[in-house]
């Protein structure tokens, strides 16, 4: 997520990047995180142009951490992304790099 709200990603293993500013509807694109805990990012006419599964089996919690639900990513002070979920009534915190099998990520 850059200062202008551009919110940046990129695929090295596909060699694509997105570009997603929430401020610029001319774009039309979307991200989401659905119920399972998959990102998701939809194109003008809703169609999946991307998508990543969590790795760990992941459902809806309502209020897990009020007045938030799970799941839910969240920022740490030492800058590490963190997807956030009950199950079980199990507390997880987990780096969204290998929940997501992001690997490496660099820069635009």
């Amino acid at each position: 997520l850059k200062t202008n709200g551009d919110f940046v990603y990129m695929d090295k293993i596909l060699n694509e990047t997105f570009i997603l500013n929430p401020s610029d509807d001319s774009k039309g694109y979307q991200f989401m995180m659905q119920r399972d805990a998959k990102l998701v990012i939809y194109n003008t006419v809703n169609e999946i142009v991307w998508s990543r599964t969590s790795a760990a089996v992941v459902s809806k919690t309502v209020q897990c951490q009020p007045p938030y639900d799970c799941p839910y990513i969240s920022l740490h002070n030492d800058g590490v992304v963190v997807l956030n979920w009950v199950n079980s009534e199990e507390w997880y915190a987990k780096n969204i790099r290998h929940q997501y099998n992001f690997g490496e990520f660099s820069h635009p």
